[in-house]
């Protein structure tokens, strides 16, 4: 069972991916997926927008988890 701790940072991370996808796709489409493989959880969004270097995108999504992970 996910616990409080773990669903807001989700959330957050989730919002701030859409969000991005929303600015940067001004046509085409934006698709949210998941799929359960125990134990796990996969979540990602695609879109058809202009993007980011990839080196950029690695970056970005490792700060986003850094930043929104519980402090312990």
């Amino acid at each position: 069972a996910f616990t409080g701790s773990v669903v807001l940072p989700v959330k957050q991370i989730l919002m701030n991916l859409l969000s991005n996808a929303r600015k940067f796709t001004k046509h085409g489409q934006i698709t949210l997926g998941a799929q359960i493989a125990p134990p796990d959880l996969h979540i990602w969004v695609r879109d058809t927008g202009t993007g980011i270097p990839a080196a950029t995108a690695l970056a970005a999504t490792s700060e986003a988890i850094a930043t929104a992970a519980p402090r312990v």
